[in-house]
């Protein structure tokens, strides 16, 4: 069954150490455990997205001539070359051939990856919806994980059954259970509205944003444990069918 670990790292500490057999993480978390000398593997999936890191001058700062000279060593072949340390693994946006030979032979050439991702990442899209996202993961998965592997379960259950024998009828049933228990709960044309945004990213301590914000919470949490119950209920009345 799927677990969720409280911190990022915890999912490749939890594969490196044999707890997990596998897990998503960013890329640089699975290369430097490969690299570190851990017995594990790292690919990328088919359908991903390259996401540059970004470095960047301060407007206004007061170390201006140190930040350029910390960007420029940055950028540089030694700067680059440092990304390589197993500990980091990083990947350099200078080409390999410019890092005198310093890259290990399998280590993965992004720019090849960026050319065949699928997923187009809209770092203006994500800022703006990140504070909603980060709450709508929490009450419909984090808060709700129990209810939501039970659902999930008894649909792949359903599906192997029906598989064996199938029925229309339990077809159809296993369709609208994973409607319920995966369609997002907040709808695109909501999540288009700027003013509900705005209402993620305002200051919390205000107390007329926290009551609204903990009310949509409160209904999201509640929504998403009905779904799941429901989807549960009918996956397993899909099952039965195939018996």
């Amino acid at each position: 069954s799927a677990q969720i670990t409280e911190r990022s790292f915890g999912v490749p500490d939890g594969v490196n150490n044999g707890q997990f057999g596998i897990g998503i993480v960013v890329d640089f978390f699975g290369l430097s455990s490969k690299y570190s000398g851990f017995p594990v593997e790292f690919a990328y999936p088919t359908v991903t997205a390259v996401v540059p890191a970004n470095i960047g001058l301060v407007k206004g700062g007061k170390n201006t001539d140190e930040a350029r000279k910390f960007i420029s060593y940055s950028l540089s072949r030694e700067g680059q070359a440092l990304l390589l340390d197993p500990k980091i693994s990083r990947l350099p946006i200078l080409p390999a051939e410019s890092l005198g030979g310093k890259v290990p032979a399998d280590y993965p050439k992004i720019f090849e990856i960026a050319k065949r991702a699928k997923v187009h990442f809209d770092s203006e899209l994500s800022q703006s919806r990140y504070y909603l996202v980060s709450s709508l993961f929490d009450q419909t998965v984090t808060f709700r994980h129990k209810e939501l592997q039970a659902a999930t379960k008894a649909i792949h259950d359903a599906e192997a059954a029906l598989a064996k024998k199938p029925n229309a009828e339990g077809k159809a049933l296993v369709r609208q259970a994973r409607d319920l228990a995966f369609a997002p709960i907040v709808n695109e044309s909501l999540v288009r509205d700027p003013k509900f945004l705005e209402t993620f990213n305002q200051n919390k301590r205000d107390a007329a944003v926290n009551k609204q914000v903990t009310g949509l919470e409160d209904s999201w949490n509640k929504k998403s444990r009905e779904n799941y119950e429901r989807a549960r209920e009918l996956a397993q009345k899909a099952a039965g069918m195939a018996r």
